[in-house]
């Protein structure tokens, strides 16, 4: 047994008056939303790209949409963001001095993805077909490149600058995503427009015809099978996803559970350690006693623990809806408070 005073100084508790979290032990998670649209302003708007007779400049309008964080779990700094990007640009023959403009655009900027996975599309606004085919050419080559390294280097500077600052954040630094919040944000997802979905099948409920779909989503943890297991079946860990949006969960056959202040209610249908969880499961604004089915199975891989997903019974409007929330309050939240993301 160590001495007093001895041994990991992480275990080591004090008394503070100031509430600090002595050596961020415990859970930290910084929105790192208005960090990242500025830092991605200063890398990318302005940037000029010259090779031969063309000259290609980004315009001051960077347009995202997403989020980011950083979280800090037992001195384990972790760095997430999942982006669309959109922006403007001049694209100039020196030659015949005509100037074009133009749009790009990137729907799957994520550290989930290797840069040459970020898809960057662009189009142009002017109608002369061979120039738009040779300026297209060139921004392909040549703009498209810079680009990435410019939006690397962004995702390099979360990990570095901004989730290092993780560390500073005291008491009182609230969390960002509290339980209120994310109810609040689960009620917005609700209320989104819906979206018509294809190849429906008919599901009677209480006397009405339901046209519903199904779902199928894969997500990979960055842990071992038995780790994503028991974030959806131990009750601290699940309080700890939520951010204590859990109103009641019992993770027994049959057993039912509440989530996000009662926009998400089911009960469980099938357990089977490490491998399958099964579940009833429907969004409070769904019809009447209308539920889903909702398989996850799980595999380990060499990249982590796969989970698939397949959710039968989905209302046919709902379902863009249900997989934006299967994301963004699900998935998103687990690998930041438990790391099961990407590590800096």
């Amino acid at each position: 047994m160590a001495k007093w005073g001895e041994g990991d100084p992480r275990w080591i508790v004090e008394e503070r008056a100031d509430s600090h979290n002595v050596n961020n032990w415990h859970w930290k998670e910084v929105d790192a939303n208005k960090w990242s649209e500025k830092k991605l302003k200063e890398l990318l708007e302005g940037m000029v790209v010259e090779d031969g007779p063309y000259q290609f400049e980004l315009q001051k309008d960077l347009k995202v949409n997403g989020e980011s964080m950083a979280s800090n779990r037992k001195n384990k700094l972790i760095a997430y963001w999942d982006y669309s990007l959109e922006l403007k640009f001049k694209l100039k023959h020196k030659g015949n001095e005509v100037e074009s403009k133009g749009t790009i655009k990137c729907p799957n900027f994520s550290q989930e993805n290797d840069p040459d996975e970020w898809d960057l599309t662009s189009t142009k606004y002017d109608k002369d077909e061979h120039y738009d085919a040779e300026g297209l050419k060139f921004i392909k080559a040549k703009a498209h490149p810079v680009m990435r390294d410019k939006m690397e280097e962004y995702g390099k500077l979360l990990r570095s600058d901004f989730a290092a600052s993780v560390c500073q954040v005291t008491a009182a630094n609230t969390p960002t995503k509290s339980a209120q919040s994310i109810t609040t944000n689960m009620k917005k997802v609700e209320l989104n427009k819906p979206v018509e979905a294809k190849k429906s099948t008919t599901t009677k409920t209480s006397g009405s015809q339901i046209k519903t779909k199904k779902l199928l989503l894969k997500e990979t943890f960055m842990c071992t099978v038995a780790e994503v297991y028991n974030v959806f079946i131990d009750k601290q860990r699940v309080n700890a996803w939520t951010r204590g949006a859990m109103q009641s969960y019992n993770p027994d056959k049959n057993g039912e559970f509440v989530l996000f202040g009662g926009v998400v209610t089911g009960s469980f249908v099938e357990l089977e350690q490490d491998k399958k969880i099964v579940m009833k499961w429907r969004l409070r604004h769904w019809p009447a006693a209308h539920f889903s089915t909702a398989s996850m199975a799980f595999e380990q891989t060499d990249k982590g623990a796969k989970m698939t997903l397949e959710q039968s019974g989905v209302p046919e409007s709902d379902i863009e809806r249900t997989k934006q929330g299967w994301k963004e309050f699900y998935w998103n939240p687990i690998k930041f408070t438990f790391g099961f993301g990407i590590t800096v």
